[in-house]
């Protein structure tokens, strides 16, 4: 990015009452744009915050770089109103901490916005305020697991199987991104602020937005059927290889024809349980047995395996660790890996937003991750001086 470059959300404010994923992320990605992110935390901090025997610290590193770091003590009186004047004096506040204290403190969505009608008011919750669970608790594994996402993943002999890299957590957090900066787009054309909520449960289902339309269509629920495909075959078909596993599909019936000439297995055009891609379906299992056994003959490795696949231009990939994708020089060149640093001082590898701008460079140094109240005299002084009054600050 250039030095004079000005990016898309200078010059907001954000304060966010934000702790583990879901919330912090879309501060971040806010940050990331330009905006001025105040992360209020409790006297402990964020649960999350990097500490002896922490398991979360890196969500903590991950979540929360570029932002300035205010700690206030809710249930004392004098901390409990700055940050009443910090919620009233932002553009945009978030949170993800229980709705209830954010009312019991005088931080929820009608109260800030009775002291500031431009404020734009973004929270999350486990599920949505208008339904009967709208008290109920959440985290990641429970939007996978209210949603369906843990019933439909594994096979019948695994039973029930939830993903392991909190995706609900970091889906659900982009729409609130989503959500907020349409809010933005909305106020700067209406001169009105907006409440945006989001919950776990609501986005654990629009992560499987394709399996849960077809199942609202056809009225069937999806079977737990593992890394077997349940629209086409062969597709996403996972193969053994002499040093790993590539990936292929071949479901369209040139490229069909294409993969079972390259690997020898003519015969198979022929037999009537893969004749079209119904059968294929019926009998996946089989199909891919006889695939695995045909470039099991071939003896490839994961190079030639993809030189082979290309040379008949089917999709194909490789099933990689990240070991191995950082070992890649794919990761290096997108610009998508920059240098930040903890609030010890030392620096790590962090993920840029993924995304890219034309004629414009991704950083190869992240803001640092603040130090816990690393930024509260600061912006307590800026409290003090009126810079927080919403009636004197000029908002987008």
């Amino acid at each position: 990015m250039g030095v004079h470059e000005i990016r898309p959300l200078e010059g907001l404010r954000v304060v966010e009452f934000t702790h583990f994923i879901a919330g912090p992320s879309a501060g971040q990605r806010l940050a990331e744009l330009g905006a001025d992110v105040i992360k209020v935390e409790p006297p402990k901090g964020d649960p999350t915050r990097p500490g002896p025997g922490n398991a979360n610290a890196s969500h903590f590193l991950a979540f929360n770089r570029g932002k300035r770091s205010v700690v206030l003590d809710l249930r004392d009186p004098d901390d409990e109103e700055a940050a009443r004047k910090l919620a009233a004096g932002a553009d945009i506040v978030l949170h993800n901490v229980s709705a209830e204290s954010m009312a019991r403190h005088g931080l929820d969505g009608p109260s800030i916005r009775a002291l500031n009608p431009l404020v734009i008011y973004g929270s999350v919750r486990g599920f949505p305020s208008n339904t009967t669970r709208a008290g109920q608790k959440g985290f990641d594994g429970i939007g996978q697991a209210e949603s369906g996402m843990v019933w439909v993943n594994g096979t019948s002999e695994s039973g029930p199987l939830k993903l392991p890299y909190a995706p609900v957590d970091t889906a659900t957090g982009d729409a609130l991104l989503q959500g907020i900066l349409a809010a933005v787009i909305k106020r700067l054309r209406t001169g009105q602020g907006s409440e945006i909520e989001v919950s776990l449960f609501e986005g654990g289902i629009h992560l499987q937005q394709a399996a849960w339309s077809k199942f609202l269509q056809s009225g069937r629920s999806p079977e737990r059927i593992g890394n077997l495909e349940a629209d086409v075959a062969p597709a996403a078909e996972i193969l053994a290889v002499v040093d790993g596993f590539v990936i292929m599909s071949a479901y369209l019936p040139p490229h069909f024809a294409a993969l079972c000439q390259l690997l020898g297995i003519e015969e198979l055009l022929d037999d009537p349980r893969f004749a079209t891609n119904d059968t294929r379906l019926a009998h996946q299992v089989e199909l891919h047995d006889l695939i695995q056994a045909a470039v099991d003959r071939q003896g490839w490795t994961v190079r030639e395996a993809g030189e082979a696949f290309e040379s008949i231009r089917i999709a194909h990939g490789v099933v990689r660790s990240y070991r191995d994708i950082l070992d890649d020089d794919a990761i290096h060149d997108s610009g998508q890996l920059a240098e930040a640093t903890r609030p010890d001082g030392t620096t790590y590898l962090a993920l840029n937003a993924p995304y890219r701008v034309a004629g414009e460079q991704r950083p190869k140094q992240s803001p640092p991750t603040p130090r816990l109240g690393e930024h509260t005299a600061e912006v307590l002084a800026e409290i003090a001086r009126g810079e927080w009054d919403h009636n004197q600050r000029h908002v987008a």
